[in-house]
């Protein structure tokens, strides 16, 4: 399914795409999807295209729905998500996307960013990534659901307060019995840091 949907993209006349890739995909589910993304600054997986041996992407897999012929993009390995929001990223960091999403730099050629100054090429110059990234109505409809429900500041941190309560104890006992634990103290300022990243990232567009 994935090779014929990739053949059949690539042999799309211009502006045909969406029609291509609606035929395939849940255009509303990917849309969606890549709101999540950029909210919570995920850029170490499917919009961060390093060229090393050619560009491509990572961290995610393509499902295909036998009962649907359907292909559902899944995020994983997102360990670095929120890394790159607010006042916790650094600009120029390894993972950070140089694009806004749907933005091309350098006009597709391969340029170097990050940290470590990585060769890599912009996500919207992927046949599927560029005519997603172009449906700005669409995504700015999905974002403003977004930041009134999952991702408003009351959900938000009602989750946190959750979590962390769960895991402070165990924080406590790793910090008392370990000598590399993290203390409590540097925890939880990190917790206080990342929702006030958080609820800068909510007031954005973003992309």
């Amino acid at each position: 399914m994935i090779r014929q949907f990739a053949e059949e993209l690539a042999d799309a006349e211009p502006g045909t795409e969406i029609d291509v890739i609606d035929r395939w995909i849940d255009v509303d589910l990917l849309v969606r999807t890549m709101v999540v993304d950029r909210a919570i600054g995920n850029d170490d997986g499917a919009l961060h295209w390093y060229c090393f041996d050619g560009c491509n992407p990572h961290n995610f897999y393509w499902y295909e729905n036998p009962t649907t012929d359907k292909l559902t993009l899944l995020p994983w390995d997102l360990d670095n998500a929120f890394d790159n929001l607010g006042s916790s990223g650094v600009t120029g960091s390894v993972t950070q996307i140089a694009d806004r999403f749907g933005d091309i730099t350098d006009g597709c050629a391969i340029f170097f960013f990050g940290g470590l100054n990585l060769p890599q090429k912009s996500a919207a110059c992927d046949p599927l990534i560029g005519p997603i990234s172009q449906l700005t109505e669409e995504f700015d409809a999905a974002r403003t659901e977004f930041v009134a429900g999952p991702f408003s500041k009351e959900s938000v941190d009602e989750r946190i307060a959750l979590w962390s309560a769960q895991i402070e104890d165990l924080l406590d006992e790793a910090e008392a019995t370990h000598a590399d634990g993290p203390s409590i103290g540097a925890w939880r300022g990190a917790v206080t840091e990342m929702i006030s990243d958080i609820d800068a990232a909510r007031e954005t567009d973003g992309r």
